[in-house]
């Protein structure tokens, strides 16, 4: 048995073969990949041909999985096919530096009572002209579980679900990837629950997210889809509130960070509510006005200053769009 699963759901192929080749060529060898086809219409098929290594394996889905609910793809369909004790969910579109599954391994070693692992991002283009064009600011290589949760809510960090290795048992007994609307905020939630001994990180930064403009993180937004990211925000929050109940604080410093998450939510809440209803219809501004539990965020003025950037935007910025 491998000690190490890597799992790729397969739809896209423009980048899979780059995406591929990097994880086959890893200096640390004992691992298995997994890649799972999710019904893609491209030739994902004739892509991982190509490949003749034992550790690869290739699955098929009999319909598009991922389409519908990405986060019953990642629960149902690609972890049980996993066998390591730890797993990493990589992507069709992104690339690993080849010492990332080596650099990970030494963390669990050094760390062993922890579930949760990953590393510094770098960000490119879809077809890496130009390098890098971002890299995710740097981290502990230790932090709390209320440090972690702090940092990416608060302070914005980059994170992905791909750069993240997490121990398989720990991953299954506490229900798989949390379920949220389009998988929105499904790895800040994921990624918090599995944090509750610590999180270590490499300061390298080994992972490759390719901004491609057919990713998840990139596509074109919709009325009905940007309701139901707000609707994916509110879950989160809710999710969170519940979660933080059993975490008792220790010190200062872990009541200081309580305190930044729970203000974070709320003003995460009321970043989506105004990113929400600059860019729908007004019918759908009103949909989120009625709701009640949207409508307490904000007070009455607030909702008439949004309602106002709501025409503007619709009348005199961004007609293109509607």
């Amino acid at each position: 048995m491998p000690f190490v699963s890597v799992v790729l759901p397969a739809y896209k192929a423009t980048c899979l073969k780059e995406a591929v080749h990097s994880i086959l060529s890893q200096t640390y060898r004992d691992f298995e990949l997994i890649i799972v086809n999710d019904a893609s219409p491209e030739n994902v098929k004739e892509v991982v041909a190509k490949f003749q290594d034992e550790r690869l394996a290739y699955y098929e889905n009999e319909y598009n999985v991922g389409g519908k609910d990405l986060v019953k793809q990642w629960n149902d369909y690609c972890l049980p096919k996993t066998s390591g004790e730890w797993v990493v969910m990589a992507s069709d579109d992104d690339m690993y530096a080849p010492t990332y599954l080596e650099e990970m391994v030494k963390l669990t070693e050094k760390y062993s009572q922890y579930d949760l692992f990953h590393c510094r991002v770098n960000k490119i283009n879809i077809f890496f002209w130009g390098g890098v064009i971002g890299t995710s600011a740097p981290s502990a290589e230790f932090e709390s579980c209320l440090d972690f949760i702090s940092q990416r809510l608060c302070n914005h960090r980059l994170q992905t679900v791909q750069e993240f290795m997490f121990r398989r048992k720990a991953m299954i007994s506490t229900g798989g990837f949390v379920a949220f609307p389009l998988a929105f905020f499904t790895d800040d939630a994921t990624w918090s629950k599995l944090s509750g001994n610590g999180v270590a990180c490499s300061m390298q930064p080994l992972f490759m997210f390719r901004f491609s403009g057919i990713n998840i993180s990139s596509n074109k937004e919709t009325s009905d889809r940007m309701l139901l990211k707000l609707k994916a925000c509110f879950l989160y929050a809710d999710w969170m509130k519940t979660y933080l109940k059993r975490i008792e604080c220790k010190n200062e410093q872990e009541k200081a960070f309580m305190q930044n998450i729970l203000m974070g939510l709320k003003y995460k809440q009321l970043e989506w509510i105004n990113w929400t209803t600059c860019r729908t219809n007004f019918k759908d501004f009103m949909k989120v006005y009625r709701n009640k539990e949207y409508r307490n965020i904000c007070g009455t003025a607030r909702w008439f200053v949004l309602l106002l950037r709501n025409i503007n935007e619709r009348f005199f910025v961004r007609k293109d769009y509607y």
